[in-house]
């Protein structure tokens, strides 16, 4: 399963209309996923915690993807507790997107989504 953080004000408010899109393909194609907004600074943080705090060596690895700008994928890496169980995948939807530029992920989101999507192994930036 998914786990989408999303900073809905990312790019002025663009990053709601950002994350309407992806999620409508993760429903058209029927992707289990849950998500979770940030209200503002340190939310992502806090939450990433919570959900990586509580992972157990035997239990099943988590897979959070941040749709937000280069603060809110700051956030969540500050607040990730356990690497080892946790796969991260961002979705650029910020002003600069440095990081995506810097890693050559699409600015696009929904292409940014689809190599997210490819099965483990497949995707660079997993």
């Amino acid at each position: 399963m998914y786990s989408f953080l999303v900073n809905p004000a990312s790019r002025s408010g663009r990053g709601q209309k950002y994350w309407e899109r992806i999620k409508s393909i993760l429903e058209e194609r029927l992707i289990p996923y849950q998500v979770y907004f940030s209200k503002g600074p340190g939310d992502m943080v806090n939450l990433s915690r919570r959900l990586t705090g509580a992972l157990t060596p035997d239990g099943e690895d988590i897979h959070l993807v941040v749709l937000g700008g280069d603060g809110t994928a700051n956030e969540v890496v500050q607040g990730i507790e356990n690497f080892s169980k946790t796969r991260f995948s961002y979705i650029p939807t910020g002003s600069s997107n440095d990081l995506a530029r810097d890693t050559g992920i699409s600015r696009d989101p929904v292409e940014a989504l689809e190599r997210i999507l490819l099965p483990p192994g497949n995707s660079p930036w997993m």
